[in-house]
This record gives structure tokens, sequence and C-alpha cells, in this order.
């Protein structure tokens, strides 16, 4: 039986600065069985010319251009265009590791009956450098088992997941959210079938201070938390949850628990803001930390001490080996 061709979405809005690099990591893949599919969300920079000269070097690259209509529209989009079982994700500024797709369509191949595969990443700067991890996903289905009996959330890192195209379409694609539509769709699909993540980095996962604005990373975590509630009514056998219903519930919800949500996100975006800033040795980032410590002191301190942890581990491994005796 011959390998099977997996699609590879890439949906791209003025992100000339790092595309050739993410095109290039697809095309490096040590898994020959891959076609890209683009997407130039009507971007007004250099995407589309980039894109463009990739696909007049490799015949697997197909280019589509639109009018600018979001990454969940050009996302749907690309699911109908493809013609593949298993689909891809990547965005336009992160970065395949040259065995990804070898490692995921081994996998998908001893285990057909999946969902969704994705895979751990490393979190890296606007230039490149690795700043830690992003491990999220379960690991086996013993896992998987446990977050859908909780009726948890399921993460996994957008850029590293190839999933089922046919499941998905027929779930809906990427629902009606702004701000995590991919973890709609992965919980959605979880009510299916199994949705798991290989514990092996294989992903370069890009973050700088421009990635996430306060009111979109405040909206997410809402739209999150939509997710979970929805979850718990599908897996107990009640009606649905419209995301306008949600609100309404939200709303009517007391307000000291509400302004200390919204005190939460700030305080996030404040320390995203900062990983970005600090990424690029940009002392601002110093002073968005401040804020963000100042907005949750025990939980950010936490999380500091974690990620001083988690860079003094990269950066050791990143060390080269003395010279030999």
């Amino acid at each position: 039986m011959p390998p099977e061709v997996v699609t590879v979405i890439l949906c791209v809005f003025n992100g000339e600065r790092h595309l050739d690099e993410t095109i290039r990591s697809v095309r490096d893949q040590t898994y020959p069985h891959w076609q890209l599919l683009i997407i130039d969300d009507g971007s007004a920079d250099r995407s589309h010319e980039i894109a463009q000269r990739h696909a007049l070097e490799d015949a697997r690259i197909r280019v589509i251009q639109q009018a600018n209509s979001g990454v969940r529209v050009a996302r749907n989009r690309a699911m109908e265009l493809a013609d593949t079982r298993w689909v891809a994700l990547l965005d336009h500024d992160d970065v395949f590791l040259p065995t990804k797709l070898e490692r995921q369509m081994t996998y998908l191949a001893a285990h057909p009956h999946l969902a969704a595969l994705g895979t751990y990443g490393y979190r890296i700067g606007s230039t490149g450098g690795r700043l830690g991890y992003f491990d999220v996903g379960p690991r086996d289905e013993v896992q998987y088992r446990q977050l859908m009996d909780q009726h948890a959330i399921i993460y996994l890192l957008a850029a590293s997941v190839v999933f089922d195209r046919t499941l998905a379409l027929s779930v809906g694609g990427f629902p009606l959210l702004t701000a995590a539509e991919d973890v709609g769709l992965w919980s959605r699909m979880a009510d299916h079938a199994p949705v798991l993540a290989l514990p092996e980095r294989l992903v370069n996962y890009r973050v700088h201070s421009g990635s996430t604005s306060g009111r979109k990373l405040h909206l997410q975590r809402l739209e999150l938390e939509f997710i979970r509630r929805g979850n718990l009514r599908r897996h107990t056998g009640q009606q649905g949850l419209a995301f306008e219903q949600f609100m309404a519930e939200w709303h009517a919800e007391p307000a000291a628990a509400r302004r200390a949500f919204e005190r939460e996100s700030a305080s996030l975006n404040a320390y995203r803001i900062a990983g970005g800033l600090l990424a690029d040795r940009r002392p601002s980032g110093l002073v968005w930390l401040a804020r963000s410590i100042a907005l949750n002191p025990a939980g950010r301190l936490r999380r500091v001490a974690t990620q001083l942890n988690l860079w003094g581990r990269v950066r050791r491994r990143s060390r080269p080996a003395p010279p030999a005796p």
C-alpha cells in the first residue's frame, strides 16, 4: 500500500518576514509525500510573490489568492479544496523540523483510527532563538480518555497538528470563533475519535511582542471557557450552547468574578508581551514583566520561576560540547 499523502495548509496574511523559512521547512521534510496548499488571505506585502516563487520551483505547492477573510475562513476553504484524508496546519511564521511529517505519518499509519495527532514544540523568538518548550496534548489514549471523562479542553499546538479532514468537515470545520477556533475543532473531533500528541518536539512555534493583543487574549480566554462549558453539555446530553447564550450567562455572573477574570487576562497579556520583548533582548520587556506580576503576583511568579528553569535547560542543551582532551 503506497504511503498516504498529507496536505499542509498554510494561511498567510502579510507574513513576508518569515514565509520563505516556513515554506522551506515543508520542502525540507524527510517525508516526501506531501502537498502544500497556501492561502494568501489578501496580503499587501510580498507574501504572494514569495509563495509563487516556491510554487514554480516545486509542483507539490499550490497558491490560492483571496480577499482578506480571516484565518478561520481561509482554513475552512483550504479544507474544502484539499483532496487527502490527512491535513496538517502551519502558520506563516512557524517552522516544521525536518522529520516532523515522517514521524507523524508513520504513527498514523499504525494508528489510523485517530482523529488528530499533534506534537510537542519549541517556543522561539522573532529571530529564531529558542525560549522554551510547548509540550501540550494527551500522550496516549489513557490520558485522552481521562480528559474526556473530565469534560476538559484538549489543547494541541496548532502548527503541529495532522488531522482527519473528512471528520473535521463532518463536525462543521473550524467554528465561528475569533481566537480559539482550533481548540473548538479539536474538542468536537475528540467526541468521535482519540486526539493525541506525539511527545516529541518537532515544531518551532514563534512568539513575539505583536503576537496577541490584550483584547484578543481576553476573548480567547472567554472562548476557551465557552468550549469547556460546551464540552460538558455535549458529554452530559444537554442542549448545545451558542456563543451568544454563553455571553449572556457570563454577563449575569457576579461582577467580582468577571473583574478577576479580566485582571488575569491583563496579567497574561503583559506576560506574553514581556516574553516577546525579552526574547528580542529589548529592556522594555522588564517593564511589561513587572506589570504582569503586579496584576497577579502569585500566579506570575510561579510561571517566571518555571520559565527561568526552562531557559536554563534550553541554554545548557544549546551549548556546544567541550573539546575532547
